[in-house]
């Protein structure tokens, strides 16, 4: 999170925090975003256990529950997580210690609310990390009913374009066939181009500009 609260003043602790960071930072979010996924691809498999009759019919209502099942998730752990802090730190109450938790889930870290109890520091870190991965649990179902909606948008344009491809070659059809059916060649022709032309352009109602007058006795 970054509170700010204890940094490194030496230039010998600096480096070393450097280099731990750039190693310690993409294998922290890598394990977070793997536990993450994890938790994302069970949810939804323990959901369809208890789904009611109308819920299950539903894929639509189903992925709204799963929604609102895996925030109240997030904000029931904040809750606890408020509690325990109100405990721990004696001049926090509830809002300052879910603000707390807030804060720390979502990285921000502005560092104003910080605990200052060592004895309770190995609990904090542990707190954080499982909160940490049940953040990533929800915005890996977040980005997975994205990606669905994505497909439904994509299949929806697929049928619409092969539909369109579908009426113009029955438009291209019909015009042949009364091109052929007709007993003049030229004549043919021209309803052919005619019949092309309607299809790959079609007519467009001319505009009407409507003006209108006032007279006052000004």
């Amino acid at each position: 999170a970054g509170y700010g609260n204890i940094v490194p003043v030496t230039v010998g602790g600096r480096c070393f925090c450097v280099v731990f960071a750039l190693i310690g930072i993409p294998l922290a979010v890598t394990v977070i975003a793997d536990v993450g996924c994890l938790l994302a691809a069970s949810v939804p498999v323990v959901c369809s256990r208890g789904w009611p009759g109308p819920i299950e019919s539903r894929p639509s209502l189903k992925s709204l529950v799963t929604a609102l099942a895996a925030l109240l998730l997030l904000l029931g752990f904040l809750s606890v997580g408020a509690l325990l802090f109100v405990h721990l730190e004696e001049d926090w109450d509830f809002f300052e210690s879910f603000y707390f938790c807030f804060i720390t889930m979502t990285t921000i870290g502005f560092g104003d609310l910080v605990p200052r109890k060592a004895q309770y520091m190995l609990l904090c870190t542990l707190y954080i990390l499982a909160g940490l991965s049940i953040t990533s649990t929800i915005i890996e179902l977040v980005r997975l009913e994205y990606a669905k909606s994505w497909k439904r948008v994509q299949a929806l344009a697929e049928a619409l374009r092969r539909l369109g491809e579908a009426d113009l070659k029955k438009a291209l059809a019909a015009a042949i066939a009364g091109a052929a059916a007709s007993s003049d060649p030229q004549k043919g022709g021209a309803d052919w181009e005619k019949a092309f032309s309607n299809i790959v352009r079609p007519k467009q109602e001319p505009k009407i500009i409507q003006v209108v007058i006032y007279e006052t006795t000004v």
